[in-house]
């Protein structure tokens, strides 16, 4: 048969293997061929998908590597990045002066990320010495970039009760533009400042106004002192229900402060019917979480069989936690439990030591029962019980 035409061998093959020069499909692809061809940005994304915290060693090496090549072309997010790698050790070896170079080589080019981590750094003294003069200078850069972070963490240097009152003056002043731009941290430390009297007149009518905008974004230290000022009348008129509901907000978020006192309105019917069994389940939930007063409630639940069975032992366990905090309610209640022998050996001398303990701290009853039960007590086991009273103290934590 004749052939009605003929194309030539070449450019049959073209037709035949039409892409046999691959191009990159996916995004991954291009970006290791851009990266392979020296494209910084995209050396930092390869660097970005291979090193978090969660991946082996290889990949916090590879990573590494990455971040270097793209660093050594200029790249910010990858200086920042190689030096927090440094700093923590992290796919290189670790080495704070690198750390600080690649921060420093990012500060120095505007990039407000890096010039935040090297005033945190200089602010906390983390890894160098303190220096709170060069810490605000670096969030004075960042600040002036539009950062409120920079913003925040600037006030919260010229703040401290230590500085001068031109400096607490600023402090207010950087925390007021920030929280007037709607920065709910901002706007929680301006509160604070007028609840506390620091760098204006104390002024709880403004201290409330400016915890509620911040509530209102979700922070939740701000809900809680929104819930207490409801609940005291302070800056605003009591409102029970308002209380109920943003101590609900704050305690939903996981504050323990906020499902203690969330615990107490359903114990003692605040403003709510009383329910003891949703009492029991903040009390719990506080006490988890190590809030003291959280565990001294939980305790005497368990110590009254309120919402639950009767338990002796796990009231006492709960006043003990309570009490190594230093809670003058749950040392004095547990000093009950061992004077009366309820659900642990009676002794004595632990009972005086901690009646003892709460007397310290201004709990008349508690120094009632102590001196009467030392006129029971020979004169060894109340030096005994003084000794002890010592050594608890000093396990405690230092406030």
């Amino acid at each position: 048969m004749k052939r009605i035409f003929e194309l030539p061998i070449h450019l049959l093959c073209c037709i035949l293997f039409i892409g046999c020069s691959k191009t990159p499909t996916t995004e991954s692809e291009r970006l290791e061929k851009a990266a392979a061809q020296g494209d910084a940005a995209a050396q930092f994304s390869i660097g970005a998908s291979l090193g978090g915290q969660a991946s082996g060693d290889n990949k916090q090496k590879e990573a590494a590597s990455w971040f270097q090549k793209s660093a050594a072309q200029g790249n910010v997010q990858a200086q920042v990045a190689l030096g927090a790698m440094y700093r923590e050790g992290r796919g290189v070896e670790k080495d704070i002066s690198k750390a600080i170079e690649c921060y420093q080589k990012a500060a120095e080019n505007g990039y407000p990320e890096a010039q935040i981590r090297l005033g945190s750094m200089y602010q906390y003294g983390a890894d160098i010495p303190e220096d709170a003069a060069k810490a605000a200078a670096w969030y004075q850069k960042a600040a002036e970039q539009g950062d409120t972070e920079a913003v925040i963490r600037l006030g919260d240097i010229f703040g401290k009760d230590e500085a001068a009152p031109k400096k607490r003056d600023q402090a207010i002043l950087v925390y007021q533009k920030a929280a007037d731009l709607g920065d709910a941290e901002a706007q929680m430390r301006l509160a604070a400042s007028y609840a506390e009297g620091r760098g204006v007149p104390k002024d709880a009518y403004k201290a409330f106004e400016w915890y509620l905008k911040a509530a209102e974004q979700g922070l939740v230290t701000a809900q809680f002192a929104v819930a207490v000022m409801y609940a005291s009348a302070s800056g605003v008129r009591e409102d029970k229900a308002k209380a109920f509901e943003w101590y609900q907000k704050s305690a939903a978020q996981g504050k323990p402060a906020a499902q203690n006192n969330l615990g107490l309105l359903y114990a003692n019917g605040t403003g709510i019917p009383k329910d003891a069994a949703k009492a029991l389940v903040w009390f719990q939930k506080s006490a988890a979480q190590g809030n003291a007063e959280g565990q001294n409630n939980l305790g005497l639940f368990h110590a009254g069989g309120i919402g639950i069975p009767k338990d002796d032992a796990a009231a006492t366990e709960w006043f003990k936690k309570s009490a190594m905090q230093g809670n003058s309610d749950a040392q004095s209640n547990l000093a009950h439990l061992y004077a009366d022998g309820a659900g642990i050996l009676k002794d004595e001398v632990r009972a005086y030591a901690w009646f003892n303990l709460a007397a310290a701290k201004g709990k008349k009853e508690a120094a009632t029962q102590r001196d009467a039960l030392e006129k029971q007590m020979t004169a060894e086991q109340k030096t005994q019980a003084q000794s002890l009273s010592a050594e608890l103290v000093a396990k405690m934590p230092k406030r």
